[in-house]
């Protein structure tokens, strides 16, 4: 296989392995607990990207937006940063803090991204497009159906392995 169709078939999967991406959750407790759970106390909520090196020189992701699905279907915008993010920028424990926001639901469903146009990856100095019409319209749907206990902050590690 030559590099041209290795560079192709990373191109075409890219969005796949974005869309399977939520790599890890990991929850630390809050200084004030309450005795008893009340889930309308607001629930504090981190998403952070990391990736892993590759064979590519960069992968760019234009990140617009982050939101939040909750039980029921409500959905919240959390507080982005965006931005065109290089994933290889992100390799060996770095990461990036892309969104914050605080949550009254019980549960998240989904972490959807938006995606902006401005997405690419270099091979060996030359960019290709990376094309991502679904995320572009309706976002990178992430599925997590994770319950929320109130008094912890919880913080999603996306790894874009």
């Amino acid at each position: 296989m030559t590099l041209k169709q290795k560079t192709m078939k990373v191109i075409r999967i890219l969005p796949l392995l974005l869309a399977v991406a939520l790599g890890a959750v990991t929850c630390k407790k809050d200084k004030d607990t309450d005795p008893e759970p009340n889930p309308a106390k607001p629930t504090p909520y981190y998403v952070r990207m990391t990736d892993a090196p590759g064979p590519y020189t960069a992968v760019y992701v234009d990140i617009q937006s982050v939101e939040i699905t909750g039980a029921g279907g409500a959905n919240v915008t959390l507080n982005t940063t965006p931005g065109i993010y290089n994933l290889l920028d992100l390799t060996n424990g770095n990461d990036t803090l892309i969104a914050t926001g605080l949550l009254t639901t019980n549960k998240v469903e989904q972490i959807r991204l938006a995606l902006g146009t401005h997405n690419s990856v270099v091979v060996n100095g030359t960019s290709y497009p990376l094309a991502t019409p679904s995320a572009q319209q309706s976002g990178l749907k992430l599925q997590v159906h994770q319950d929320l206990q109130p008094g912890i902050a919880y913080q999603v590690l996306l790894d874009f392995d």
